[in-house]
């Protein structure tokens, strides 16, 4: 499968270079300057060539691509492409560098409307979601590898990307105690590479369901659920009924607590459109309560 890299220069050591390398890696063929242009090459014939024959365009959009017209020139033989064609998947897959939702929507509106990934989330997080589009790597291996990349990695990178609350729109960030939790969740990652969470089932789940429930470990989801300036983490069954909650501890309102599990997840790039499929694991001699573990 080949991918073409657009990016303007400025980019290359930060992500376009690094990206190249990792996308290699995984067994992509990748169009990339530094890699495909040799001493003598026609620049113009070279990259109409690596438009007109990859199979995923990956641009990189940041303030330098914006203000270079060679980059935007790939960009729009890519969106030629891609309109002129039929497909069942994006031909662009459209990475942010340093940019926000504000900055593409001046440059392109109808790019500002694409789901995007930022490398302000880690290159793993830009692997998965190329992976999740171009379907590469199966389900059976991406898992395996994509979480033993996970694990390899520190998840204090994603400490950086915090906002914290501001005195006109305190639910535009994270409170102090939010934060406090998202530093504890990082630092139990990064000790033991997993994560386990206590969860509370519905007071309505009648004792009989609960004992066949959770008297031997299964798989269910995470899903969080968002009211006005709330969020909560449901635990779904695999029939999609919601069974339980994560149990909050005493220090932290329920919101708080939530709102810093479901950070962390996110950007640790565990959530696919907002599910996570995890393990549960009984507690003993306990028919109201469980635990389940990411790992």
């Amino acid at each position: 499968m080949k991918i073409f890299i657009s990016h303007a220069s400025e980019d290359k050591d930060e992500i376009a270079r690094p990206l190249a390398e990792a996308l290699k890696e995984l067994g992509y063929e990748v169009w990339y300057d530094e890699y495909s242009l040799r001493l003598g090459d026609s620049l113009n014939q070279e990259i109409d060539k690596g438009l007109s024959t990859c199979d995923y365009g990956v641009v990189i959009l940041s303030k330098s691509f914006f203000e270079k017209s060679w980059p935007k020139r790939e960009l729009a033989g890519l969106v030629t492409r891609e309109t002129a064609g039929s497909r069942d998947s994006p031909l662009i897959l459209p990475i942010w560098h340093g940019v926000n939702s504000d900055d593409i929507r001046v440059f392109s509106p109808t790019l500002a409307d694409r789901r995007s990934v930022s490398t302000s989330e880690g290159i793993d997080k830009v692997l998965v979601e190329i992976n999740r589009v171009t379907q590469f790597i199966q389900p059976e291996t991406s898992d395996e590898f994509f979480v033993s990349q996970q694990r390899e990695s520190s998840a204090k990178h994603i400490l950086d990307q915090i906002v914290p609350a501001g005195p006109i729109q305190p639910d535009g960030g994270y409170s102090p105690a939010s934060i406090n939790e998202i530093e504890d969740l990082v630092n139990r990652w990064d000790e033991n590479g997993e994560l386990s969470f206590q969860v509370k089932t519905d007071e309505k789940m009648s004792g009989e369901r609960r004992k066949v429930l959770f008297h031997e470990e299964k798989e269910v989801y995470l899903f969080p659920t968002h009211g006005m300036h709330q969020v909560r983490i449901e635990v779904i069954d695999l029939s999609y009924e919601t069974i339980g909650m994560l149990w909050t501890p005493p220090s932290i309102s329920d919101n708080e607590y939530h709102r810093a599990v479901e950070f962390f997840l996110d950007k640790m790039g565990f959530f696919s459109e907002q599910m996570l499929k995890v393990r549960v694991f009984p507690i003993s001699n306990s028919d109201d309560s469980f635990w389940v573990r990411v790992a």
